[in-house]
């Protein structure tokens, strides 16, 4: 209940705070936010949520209650001004005012011009204007009816331009964010470190990011004189809220020795990315009862489908087991494949589409690759083999 009721301690600060001073309630429930944020020892984590939800919920209704306020003829009554206007505020004022508030700051020119290109106006600017219009109505300027309609003109105007040439602004100045296609492996032991070492080299072509982590050091240098990218700390801890940097990052994939601390790091993750994205190392051995095991659902996807331990991978590799890239084309299938590693094929790991997007293997069964795709498999040793 505690969502609930700090809404209505919310809602009840707001009402004091309006009946003390007019129009006062917004400022101080703001300040209660601010306050609650810094608070120590309170978790905030469920109010979040909840504020998430609340707060689309709440700008969706507002917006259409606001707009149902305006007449068609509203925007014709504007005339030409109001397209000079939309002009002057996304070429000349917007552009201005980033120019003054990044002056001193680190920002790149190119982030600097993004920014000017880019002004979000919505909920705040048509609320605050039709309060406005209300006021000055009351006051006998007629004129002030044609607010409302000249700010909705001008957000419906940024919304259809920018949201138009945002991305291909930000790809023609280089300032746009990867797409979220690597991949974070938690742990940096020697399974670990193979398997990322295998994803960097087999993603690098694809300009997609691959992080280890884990909190052993001497793990994670020898990831980092291995040439992978890093971040030395527990994935789950505060810290690595703040300053773990997962842009470009889509996929988790848990490899550390510890069973338990896989599923901790996947469901750490699994709101973020989704199920199908987090993929986790846990032998299926001792965990067949409903009673004892972790349900399935919380931490993602079973990596290997539950065949391989920490302990039986680490195993294979000591005694060579290696990487395949194999490349399916019409005359060489993924049946003729199978038949060619059918004493030696251990495990698919992942299989590489035409599009260039990866799909972690979590069940072969239902792995039907098709010519053009590359399929990375682990294989035994040719040695090894009896």
């Amino acid at each position: 209940m505690q969502p609930f009721a700090v809404l209505t301690i919310v809602l009840a600060v707001f009402a004091v705070s309006n009946y003390l001073e007019s129009e006062s309630g917004l400022l101080t429930v703001t300040v209660m936010g601010i306050w609650l944020a810094n608070a120590r020892d309170v978790n905030i984590q469920a109010i979040l949520h909840f504020k998430e939800h609340l707060t689309v919920m709440f700008i969706t209704g507002l917006f259409i209650l606001l707009a149902a306020r305006i007449d068609l003829e509203d925007f014709h009554a504007l005339g030409w001004s109001a397209i000079v206007l939309f002009m002057v505020i996304q070429l000349f004022s917007r552009p201005l005012s980033i120019l003054i508030s990044t002056a001193r700051s680190r920002l790149h020119f190119k982030e600097k011009l993004f920014l000017a290109w880019v002004a979000p106006r919505g909920i705040v600017a048509a609320s605050v204007s039709a309060l406005f219009a209300i006021k000055l109505y009351e006051f006998g300027i007629d004129e002030a009816k044609l607010l409302v309609p000249l700010v909705f003109m001008v957000i419906i105007g940024t919304v259809v331009l920018q949201s138009a040439t945002a991305r291909p602004l930000a790809n023609f100045l280089g300032v746009a964010e990867r797409s979220p296609k690597g991949f974070l492996v938690v742990g940096a032991n020697d399974v670990a470190r193979v398997v990322a070492r295998v994803v960097a080299l087999a993603l690098a072509k694809y300009d997609l990011r691959v992080v280890v982590t884990d909190s052993n050091w001497d793990y994670i240098s020898q990831a980092k004189m291995s040439g992978l990218e890093f971040y030395y700390g527990n994935p789950t801890s505060s810290h690595a809220d703040e300053y773990l940097d997962l842009i470009g990052v889509g996929h988790v994939v848990a490899l550390s020795p510890d069973k338990h601390f896989n599923i901790m790091a996947c469901m750490q993750y699994l709101s973020d990315f989704g199920e199908n994205k987090v993929f986790c190392l846990k032998d299926l051995k001792g965990d067949d009862t409903d009673k004892h095991a972790v349900s399935k659902g919380s931490f993602g996807q079973i990596l290997f489908e539950g065949k391989h331990s920490f302990k039986k991978l680490a195993s294979l590799i000591n005694q060579g087991a290696e990487v395949k890239h194999t490349t399916l084309t019409d005359t060489f299938t993924y049946q003729d494949y199978l038949h060619q590693y059918q004493d030696t094929l251990l495990q698919p790991l992942f299989v590489v589409t035409v599009l260039k997007r990866i799909h972690m293997v979590s069940d072969h069964t239902l792995l039907f690759p098709q010519p053009g795709e590359t399929v990375v498999s682990l294989v035994r040793n040719q040695k090894s083999v009896p």
